[in-house]
């Protein structure tokens, strides 16, 4: 959906990092094996779990083996699992619906996932609910192909325009679906739902190479692709690299460019460039949680992993250019120009340079340690090394993050979900105990929770709690959160959670406000209890207060929209993944917490 625009504001370079990027919904996938996920850890059936076993929340080493299957993991979680005080098996099965859209549906593309047009036929509608309501075959290992097989139900003719897989939110359902794995192999899942789990993150696995080798430029990476032989975002016309004199195209770079296969080995994909920082975030995260829960599983194909690895290498490897401008950290596309919001320097605001600050320096050293964590060769630590101490990004973090947050009305909510995405893997992956508990500080102290300005610890926004709340109990690769993390944190991330609309999530038009409220400033919300002030900023009415999750509008990533804005448009024919819900809960379900 469309997200209200915030003008900057130019007296605070820091609040500049703004996430950039089309707001465009991710969809679906390509032709890789197709696999049927399952989340059904939440249901009744499963048995629960006894004793403890390997997940990379236990520590490194702790992942050797492959747990026999069903596991019998009893470790407890951020989000209570089956069997651990607090489950909520509404929820679970609520995210199961989702996970079982996302397995038969939304990845039927392009294997990532992402907004869809479907027909608006009720009878055809009808189906998708008979889908969620019917459980899979005892020994039906293929979620793909679930909708034609239970249903009757061809997706291609279902779906009326594809959207393309891009980063922030494609990405981050590879991470959920990383983190869903590594749940349901180490802590009890049945053999049928980790196997249907792992031939979707095997799916995205090798979606993500595509991703990388689209572009048939090492280190470049894609925002986003999509399938130019189906209707939707792939039907969208493409320009060359070059004109005839070997001149980039356009002349001048902008956002996002529609291309056509530069690697001579998708002809039925098309791909967007100038992959923005947010839109990078989200393929690194997924990246690092891929790879974090594959690493030691003997499941997965060796010259698979190795592929991962070497495509993550590019990446980095073009991130540490230093250019002609003297600056590393820049992300460069296939027509040799960097991306139109590609620059991560500690010293960078948005496009321009300025003096080292704590939310680019956050940015950068999150994804440069998740990047090495996949890498895990001497240079790449090297790298990250000189990163942490010689440039003194922790320090940045720790002493200036919080002007972020005092851009007030004006602040950009794309920024702040980069900010917790990097806070999420700049904890988890910098292995140094004194820079993580720097980054630890300017997580919780400056940018979650700060004395002054915007206090993202009030809005209920899930995905920034439980990262909060990750790294309030020191949680990280090597370690558990210890028993002492912030509860009323994952309390306040769960109560948006519950609310979530049922899958299949078909955005509708909220108006909690109407036109007599909105001039009044003063509105009671569409609950006929809670009450707000309001006021219209850069064309939109917004609160004095986050809005409830139940009420608020439609959004295809709630993370990364105005949790203040009170009305918006919906659209009966489209189809939203709920990346946003997945992810949180995922993250939430995956992260360990000490005995």
């Amino acid at each position: 959906m469309t997200q209200r625009k915030r003008s900057l504001h130019l007296l605070l370079p820091l609040s500049l990092l703004v996430a950039c990027g089309t707001s465009g919904d991710t969809t679906s996938s390509s032709t890789p094996p197709t696999v049927e996920p399952s989340s059904n850890d939440a249901a009744a059936s499963r048995p629960a779990p006894a004793a403890s076993n390997a997940s990379a929340d236990a520590g490194v080493a702790d992942a050797a083996a492959t747990p026999p299957c069903p596991s019998n993991g009893s470790w407890s979680s951020l989000v209570p699992g089956p069997g651990q005080a607090g489950f909520d098996a509404t929820l679970a099965s609520s995210v199961e619906r989702y996970d079982r859209l996302h397995d038969a549906l939304f990845t039927k593309a392009t294997g990532l996932a992402g907004s869809l047009q479907v027909t608006s036929d009720p009878a055809q509608r009808a189906k998708i609910e008979t889908l969620l309501s019917t459980p899979w075959a005892p020994t039906d290992t293929d979620p793909t192909d679930d909708l034609l097989q239970y249903t009757g139900l061809d997706p291609m003719a279902f779906v009326t325009s594809w959207g393309m897989g891009t980063g922030m939110y494609a990405g981050t359902e590879l991470a959920a679906d990383a983190f869903r794995y590594g749940v349901l192999r180490d802590r009890g899942g049945d053999c049928t739902a980790v196997a249907r789990a792992r031939k979707m993150l095997d799916l995205g696995l090798d979606a993500l190479h595509v991703v990388v080798s689209i572009t048939g430029r090492p280190g470049s990476i894609a925002r986003g692709i999509a399938r130019a032989d189906l209707p939707g975002d792939g039907a969208s016309p493409v320009t060359p690299l070059v004109d005839s004199a070997g001149k980039a195209l356009p002349p001048e770079k902008d956002n996002g460019s529609w291309r056509a296969d530069n690697s001579g080995l998708y002809p039925n994909l098309v791909w967007i460039d100038s992959c923005s920082r947010d839109m990078l975030f989200g393929w690194t995260m997924g990246a690092a949680s891929l790879w974090e829960v594959i690493k030691d599983d003997p499941t997965f194909d060796a010259a698979k992993k190795a592929r991962l690895q070497g495509d993550m290498k590019a990446v980095l490897d073009g991130l540490r250019i230093v250019r002609a401008g003297g600056k590393d950290l820049e992300l460069w596309d296939a027509d040799d120009r960097p991306t139109f919001h590609g620059f991560l320097h500690e010293s960078s605001a948005d496009r321009v340079y300025a003096l080292t600050n704590g939310p680019a320096a956050l940015m950068a050293l999150g994804q440069v340690a998740a990047l090495v964590s996949i890498v895990d060769d001497a240079s790449s630590k090297a790298y990250l090394s000189t990163l942490v101490g010689a440039r003194g990004l922790p320090d940045a973090i720790a002493q200036s993050l919080a002007l972020v947050g005092l851009s007030g009305d004006q602040a950009n909510h794309s920024g702040y979900n980069m900010l917790f995405l990097t806070g999420w893997l700049a904890h988890r992956y910098v292995g140094d105990g004194a820079a993580r508990g720097k980054i630890k500080s300017g997580l919780l102290t400056q940018l979650y929770s700060p004395l002054f300005g915007e206090k993202p610890s009030d809005w209920k926004q899930s995905l920034y709690d439980f990262i909060a709340a990750t790294a309030s109990g020191d949680g990280w690769l090597g370690a558990p959160v210890k028993k002492t993390f912030d509860a009323v944190a994952v309390a306040n991330g769960l109560s948006s959670l519950v609310a979530f609309r049922p899958a299949p999530l078909v955005p509708s038009t909220v108006e909690n406000c109407d036109a007599a409220e909105s001039a009044s400033g003063l509105c009671t919300l569409s609950d006929g209890v809670t009450t707000v002030k309001v006021k219209t900023v850069d064309g939109a009415l917004v609160a004095n207060k986050a809005i409830p999750m139940a009420l608020r509008p439609p959004s295809n990533f709630y993370w990364r929209s105005d949790p203040h804005l009170v009305n918006g448009a919906g659209s009966p024919n489209a189809f939203m993944p709920g990346s946003d819900l997945r992810v949180a809960y995922w993250l939430g379900r995956y992260v360990r917490v000490a005995p």
